[in-house]
């Protein structure tokens, strides 16, 4: 899951929980294990972070081309 801070808040940046790291405003966070899951999760619910989800990029339309052939019609 990756999640996106709206604010900067301090979690754990280790399976045990004994070191934190502040998760900063405007970055991006790819939680893969299943303790960066829970803080995600926490971080979601509490409003401080949004899911990111993934944006394909635009197809390209095909304009040209049919304007092209609807000109030789």
């Amino acid at each position: 899951m990756k999640i996106k801070m709206k604010q900067s808040m301090k979690g754990a940046s280790n399976p045990e929980g004994t070191f934190t790291m502040e998760y900063a405003e405007g970055e991006s966070y790819e939680m893969a294990a299943s303790w960066q899951m829970t803080i995600a999760e926490a971080f979601v619910e509490a409003g401080f972070a949004d899911l990111e989800t993934k944006v394909d990029a635009p197809k390209e339309k095909k304009t040209a081309k049919k304007k092209a052939a609807a000109k030789k019609a």
